[in-house]
């Protein structure tokens, strides 16, 4: 897929923040399903990751908002508290490592 969207400005996500959008995504049958993600930022760097958990598929932000550990080192799983890199979105502790 070569196509570029804007999903916000770059300033409505802070330095060493993330946060949560609802995108909707075509269904083989056509159907239009939501479809989470979320955009963490580094510097002027921005990294986007499907909001979903590969331990059991919930959405990361059970919390409204709350991705990031205090020090906005890990993306956090509001469900079972699973850390992810906000870099690579890859899975470092918790029970979803062992499903990534």
């Amino acid at each position: 897929m070569n196509e570029l969207f804007a999903i916000c400005r770059t300033f409505e996500i802070d330095d060493g923040e993330a946060r949560g959008f609802v995108l909707m995504r075509a269904e083989e049958s056509g159907d239009a399903k939501p479809w989470p993600i979320l955009i963490t930022r580094k510097a002027n760097q921005f990294f986007a990751f499907e909001n979903a958990c590969p331990h059991q598929g919930s959405r990361l932000d059970t919390r409204p908002g709350e991705f990031l550990d205090e020090e906005g080192n890990f993306i956090i799983c509001g469900n079972h508290h699973a850390q992810f890199d906000p870099d690579t979105g890859i899975a470092s502790s918790g029970p979803a490592r062992a499903s990534a």
